[in-house]
């Protein structure tokens, strides 16, 4: 296709030649059938590119498309398998669970024989401890009733002496009553005079108390007389205030339109001062940007030739980036590769291990013991330790041949990063040297903008000078009228504090007379209790009157019942000798019967003991019996773990084809010299379009 193009180009150069020595009227036809050859070339390349560029447009896409899928089959594979496992987990698992819950209905079903034969045992035990304390009660009931008949003689003799008791008790009770009615009826009269002298009492403090209320709005008479006079008081002072504050702010007004007329003043001298200074600063200004248009001038070269030099910087560092892309790209695969390989190592280890665990658990279930089964779990471990022991070396001969690769990865990197370096210090040298011939320009147009600037601060310093002398004026004029102001002011202050000073001392006055009121007042009230207090005084002393006879009445009381207290006494001495003599036969009864108890109940635990040794014997039965059948009972199965999730594979990342740039279109020459020398740019441009590839 190419030496194709490259004829055609040639033919066209060719004809183009012969045409420029024909007359001038053969010129434009030779030219137009240039032109179209070099149009329909140029709409071939264009037409040529852009289906290879889709291409490969599409074959990125296809590739993308496959590696998506591929992705995703592999990932489907993985959780087949992983669910797989899971339900060979599940299946062993249950496995286990049923025989182990066989056993324990067996263990149950065995638990259950040995009650009931405990049961038995304990029942024909129990019959014989009950027949002999039935021999035995029917012994110590016979003993007991021969007690019985003394104590009837004892309880005869008692009941005399305890007759004659209620008699002495009665004729007590009579004497009490008696004694009790005759001080009841002395507090009764007692307790109706007391009633009385508390009623007077009362009707005393309520005369006291309507006494106390009529000196009480006295007083407040005299309060409310005292409180008028004082708010009339501050009436005063509240319109004194404000006649005394429209006179300041008068005066204040007046100050403060003379300040206003010494500002305006100021404010145009400064006006004025500020004007010259800016026109300092415009023509200051105008020779600085003349020089920085100097020094803009001389720079732009320089500043060209930095930006070639920074393009030469990116462009090496573009290529270091593209050369490290590449080798962390390398880095990149060799890495996904290492990690998928220890993923299967790490899949095929997890299968040792579930291959292991479904081996001891079918042992387990065939219920085998002894040697035999210690044997078969040690094979079992061995056969799994040793392809454990080859995946490991597997895993780290793998480990050395990424971290080999990563090695020299890492390698060419650092070449990489050397070669870029060196050529950045090589453009940074060429750098420098354009940057210190734009400082020393630079440092000619400094000091040619610090000569303009010193000269538009001198007129700026003369100017502000100026306005400091008219402040200095305008401030002096404004301290002289607010200090007249302030003169006028105070002279109004001290004038309505004086004022206030009398209004506080007529206050005082009006406060004094309602004190010395509700002294007097206060004196009547002391005056009025005291009589109060000597009133009640006088009830009181025949109230003590009063308790005194009481206490005469009780000490009657008192006597009537140690009188009767004495013949009772007397009567119980009389009943203790009796139940004396009954007591101490009593007591000898109590010793034959406690003799008669401890007999019957040293039989009964010695049939106890026997009873006990026989219930101990039975229990140490049944638990042999339970320990025999615990031990068919199979260990309660385990759930193995699920195995780990199958991981996401990540997916390659294709970068797209870059789109062609457009070919330049040829233009139509205009006379023979022009097409000759289009003829010679159009054969130019032809081969520079040719695909060499």
């Amino acid at each position: 296709m190419a030496i194709e193009q490259l004829l055609i180009a040639g033919v066209g150069l060719g004809l183009n030649l012969f045409g420029a020595e024909q007359e001038q009227d053969n010129a434009d036809k030779i030219i137009q059938a240039q032109y179209d050859q070099a149009k329909s070339q140029w709409q071939f390349q264009t037409d040529d590119r852009e289906d290879q560029y889709q291409y490969e447009l599409d074959a990125v896409e296809a590739a993308r498309v496959n590696n998506q899928n591929e992705i995703a089959y592999r990932e489907a594979v993985d959780l087949q398998n992983w669910n797989n496992q899971v339900q060979i987990n599940t299946d062993d698992y249950n496995a286990k669970l049923d025989a182990y819950e066989t056993s324990i209905e067996d263990y149950e079903t065995q638990l259950d024989i040995n009650k009931q034969t405990e049961e038995l045992a304990l029942d024909q035990t129990k019959q014989k401890f009950f027949d002999q304390k039935t021999a035995l009660g029917f012994q110590k009931r016979e003993q007991l009733s021969q007690q019985l008949a003394q104590y009837n003689q004892l309880v005869t003799q008692l009941s005399s002496a305890q007759n004659a008791m209620d008699d002495a008790i009665m004729q007590e009770t009579i004497a009490e009553t008696q004694a009790l009615r005759d001080r009841d009826q002395a507090y009764d009269q007692l307790n109706y005079r007391q009633d009385r002298i508390n009623e007077q009492k009362q009707e005393v403090r309520d005369t006291g108390d309507i006494q106390n209320k009529a000196l009480q709005e006295r007083v407040n008479a005299a309060v409310t007389d005292r409180d008028s006079q004082l708010l009339r008081l501050d009436q005063a002072k509240a319109t004194d205030a404000l006649d005394t504050q429209n006179q300041i702010d008068s005066i204040n007004l007046q100050r403060d339109q003379t300040i206003a007329r010494e500002q305006l003043g100021l404010t145009q001298t400064s006006d004025r001062a500020n004007f010259d200074s800016n026109v300092a600063r415009s023509e200051a200004n105008m020779a600085i940007d003349n020089a920085r248009d100097a020094f803009g001038d001389a720079s732009l070269n320089t500043q060209q030739q930095l930006a070639e030099l920074t393009d030469q910087e990116k462009y090496n560092i573009f290529e270091r980036d593209a050369d490290l892309g590449d080798l962390n790209f390398e880095k990149s695969s060799a890495k996904l590769q290492y990690e998928q390989q220890r993923a299967t190592r790490a899949f095929e280890q997890q299968s040792i291990q579930l291959e292991k665990l479904v081996a001891e658990g079918n042992i387990g279930a065939q219920g085998r013991q002894g040697l035999s089964a210690v044997r078969s779990i040690n094979n079992i471990l061995a056969s799994s330790g040793r392809q454990s022991a080859q995946l490991v070396d597997t895993i780290m001969r793998e480990k050395s041949s990424y971290t080999n690769v990563n090695n020299n990865i890492e390698r060419k990197k650092g070449v990489t990063k050397g070669r870029s370096e060196l050529q950045t210090k090589s453009i940074n040298r060429r750098k420098a040297d354009q940057q210190d011939l734009l400082d020393r320009e630079r440092l000619d147009r400094d000091r040619s903008i610090s000569q303009s600037e010193k000269n538009r601060d001198n007129r700026i310093a003369s100017n502000d000078l100026t306005i400091s002398q008219a402040t200095q004026t305008t401030n002096l004029n404004i301290a002289q009228a607010t200090a007249s102001a302030s003169q006028k002011v105070g002279d109004l202050t001290e004038a309505r504090q004086l004022r206030d000073k009398q209004s506080i001392s007529q206050a005082g006055i009006v406060t004094r007379e309602f004190t010395n009121a509700f002294d007097s007042l206060t004196v009547e009230q002391e005056l009025l209790a005291d009589n109060l207090n000597k009133q009640l005084s006088a009830y009181g002393f025949e109230t003590g009157s009063l308790n005194q006879q009481k206490e005469f009445a009780r000490q009657n009381y008192n006597v009537a019942i140690q009188s009767a207290e004495e013949i009772h006494e007397s009567a119980l001495r009389r009943y203790n000798t009796s139940s004396d003599a009954v007591d101490m036969e009593r007591d000898r009864l109590d010793k034959q019967n406690q003799l008669i108890e401890d007999q019957y109940q040293a039989s009964l635990d010695s049939a106890e003991q026997a009873r006990l040794a026989s219930e101990a014997g039975i229990a140490l039965d049944r638990y042999s019996a339970d320990v025999t059948a615990d031990k068919t009972v199979l260990p309660e199965p385990v759930l193995a773990p699920d195995p780990p999730l199958p991981i996401k594979y990540p997916e390659t990342i294709y970068m797209d084809p870059r789109q062609p740039l457009d070919i330049p279109e040829p233009e139509k020459g205009t006379g023979a010299q022009a097409n000759y020398i289009g003829a010679v740019g159009s054969f130019v441009t032809n081969i520079a379009g040719i695909d060499w590839s």
